[in-house]
């Protein structure tokens, strides 16, 4: 009896199922029509796709972006499809300045959620970098900008001290040990200490800045932590949705180290911030007149406190504990001594590099730096050096413009792409990026330093570096090249001063190294003036030659520019080892030192306001032993008193891939 019923109850379940079957597949068909009609009526079906599955899918971009291939896969597209370019079926590429940088980038487009989910400190503490409004960006940026000032730095008794102190009393020296041993010199470990030592120097005092120079164990701690996690931000930034949804599965896209290594250096930035906020408390018992600590004064650090503080004074502004600020400063700190010790670094590193290998161009560099007054020179001691010329004086030599301001347009730090939104709020005609109008909001949309800087239309030949490209002929004609062409059609220059001179606007307008708008680069002056500093004592004392990286590749990766072995560079894509900016990480990617002691902060105190233990060398962390790279190796020799200084370039001074 009981059998036929169960039947009876089964025969009525039957004809569901495929109903539902049905109904499944219809709302499946249904959602794959409107998708497709989504990209066949998108606002952004006009523009061409740099893929043929861009207006599908995000997938072939982040795979680009995965394999650190971006930039030179953006410059191929636009070169093929034009200024504006598809990546996805809600993502956009510029190429251009009018109707582009100045769209985007001076027209209150705002930042993604790209920046704040890499660029935070301290569990979540944003900076003004990654901040996404452009309201509370500006209003971080007035607390800041003065003394980050062309005119404040050149005329800062701070700057001045602090760059005195390290070039004569660190730098030069080492570099005359390193010549008296013949020696060669990772010329990247030098680069990236120098401008650490310089930029805390200004940030927190020179007593609470960095040694590095001095301490190369302590730099090697830090470098080799801060590089190491450039191969682990994928993830987090481009799929950040995915990559939080798997770490609640416990499953991380990203080794447990990085965010060690991450603690490690938020814990160093907070012992040299405690130590900043003790010298100024110092500082206020010393009497007026006494100038014996100038260099100790944190210009940065106290410019901010100083205005957090009275910012919290303003009704309804927002009150922050002592413990709260102090990871606010701290955090703010830890992005700018970031970012300016490490793309002055880059920098400096390339400029070094295509000087050795054009010894005449050296030879007519110190020409000019011998023109200062007082000249650069070896000091007998650090007490008896003299003062380094003034940073005007400096700045104001054109062949040294010239050489910074070329390596930053072929080799820019930050050469990769800087996204922003297409804004709320606008009629849909209004958002307008070059010939396409009626890109909707929420689009995201970029331009590139790297690509920006090889438009043959203002930048002739772009793929060799060509100093004297910066040079006005009419105003400096006996700095002219004879060889290279580095004006449209294959000129040397144009027929008038006034054709040289809108050509020279055009350049500059397209130059993009510290970014544009408001936006741009609060340290731009900083580093320009610290990277010609260090370049002008350096020629002025030494002539330098390239020991290694006879072969070579220079890889352009998606926020960086790494020097690559090109052994190296083909092992990382096949996942085996990795060269990141000289730094070798082996396959488990533990890191360790040459002399087998690490440095460590074994207690950290973040959310309270403890201080923070030094680090102790010798001791035990998590990392083992592997040496740093010797990858860009350079050779100092001094300058012989009868070293020619005025020699036309010869062809062995043709750019490095061959180029005139």
């Amino acid at each position: 009896m009981e059998y036929p019923q169960l039947g009876v109850a089964l025969s009525h379940r039957n004809p569901s199922w495929p109903l539902l079957i049905v109904t499944a597949l219809l709302a499946f068909c249904a959602l794959c029509i409107q998708r497709l009609l989504r990209i066949l009526y998108s606002p952004l079906r006009h523009i061409p796709p740099a893929h043929p599955s861009a207006p599908f899918s995000s997938l072939w971009i982040n795979y680009v972006r995965h394999q650190f291939h971006e930039n030179h896969t953006l410059l191929d597209a636009h070169r093929r499809l034009g200024d504006v370019i598809r990546l996805g079926p809600n993502e956009i590429s510029v190429n251009s300045v009018d109707n582009g940088l100045r769209t985007v980038y001076a027209g209150g487009f705002e930042k993604p959620d790209w920046y704040p989910n890499l660029f935070t400190n301290y569990d979540g503490v944003e900076i003004m970098f990654s901040t996404m409004a452009s309201g509370p960006h500006s209003a971080r940026k007035r607390m800041m900008t003065n003394v980050y000032a062309k005119s404040y730095l050149q005329s800062s008794p701070v700057m001045n001290l602090v760059a005195k102190n390290v070039i004569y009393g660190r730098l030069l020296p080492l570099l005359q040990v390193k010549e008296r041993m013949g020696a060669g010199a990772n010329i990247r470990l030098i680069a990236e200490s120098v401008t650490m030592d310089i930029v805390t120097g200004y940030l927190l005092g020179y007593r609470s800045g960095s040694n590095f120079l001095r301490n190369p164990d302590e730099a090697r701690w830090w470098l080799t932590r801060y590089q190491s996690r450039k191969a682990h931000t994928f993830w987090p930034q481009e799929m950040p949705k995915l990559t939080n949804t798997l770490a609640r599965c416990g499953i991380r896209l990203s080794p447990k180290w990085v965010s060690a290594a991450n603690h490690d250096l938020e814990a160093w930035c907070l012992r040299r911030c405690d130590d900043a906020e003790t010298i100024l408390a110092q500082s206020e018992k010393i009497p007026t007149g006494d100038t014996s600590t100038a260099p100790d004064h944190p210009v940065v650090y106290a410019q901010l406190r100083t205005q957090l503080e009275k910012e919290s004074l303003n009704p309804g502004a927002l009150k922050l504990s002592g413990a709260s600020q102090r990871l606010q400063i701290a955090s703010e700190m830890l992005d700018h001594l970031s970012a300016g010790h490490e793309t002055s670094g880059i920098t400096l590193t390339f400029l070094f590099y295509e000087l050795s290998i054009r010894p005449c161009l050296q030879s007519r560099l110190r020409a000019e730096l011998q023109t200062l007054n007082p000249p650069i020179s070896l000091p007998a001691s650090a007490s008896s050096a003299p003062d380094l010329p003034s940073a005007k004086s400096i700045d104001s030599l054109p062949l040294l413009h010239a050489v910074v301001m070329e390596t930053l347009r072929r080799h820019p730090a930050i050469p990769g792409p800087q996204p922003r939104v297409t804004p709320k709020g606008k009629r849909l005609q209004d958002n307008k990026i070059g010939p396409y109008a009626g890109i909707p909001a929420g689009v995201r949309i970029s331009a590139n330093a790297y690509c920006l800087h090889h438009n043959p239309d203002v930048f002739p030949n772009p793929d060799s570096w060509i100093p004297e490209r910066w040079l006005n002929p009419f105003v400096h004609p006996h700095l002219a090249s004879d060889i290279y062409f580095y004006r449209p059609e294959g000129k040397k220059s144009f027929e008038t001063q006034d054709q040289e001179t809108e050509f020279l606007k055009d350049m500059h307008r397209w130059f993009w190294a510290f970014g544009s708008g408001g936006r741009m680069c609060i340290g731009s002056n900083l580093a320009m003036l610290q990277m010609k500093a260090i370049v002008a004592s350096v020629v002025s004392c030494f002539r330098t030659e390239l020991i290694s990286l006879d072969e070579r590749r220079v890889e352009e990766s998606v926020y960086e520019l790494s020097f690559v072995e090109i052994g190296d560079l083909k092992a990382r894509h096949k996942g085996l080892n990795q060269t990141v900016l000289g730094f070798m990480i082996d396959k488990e990617l533990k890191l360790t030192f040459e002399n087998q002691h690490a440095w460590s902060s074994n207690h950290i105190a973040i959310n309270t306001n403890e201080p923070v233990k030094a680090p102790q060398l010798g001791q035990q962390d998590t990392y083992t032993a592997q040496p740093l790279a010797e990858s860009v190796n350079m050779r100092f020799k001094r300058w012989d008193e009868d070293e020619p200084v005025s020699e036309p370039l010869t062809e062995a001074e043709l750019s490095s891939d061959g180029e005139a």
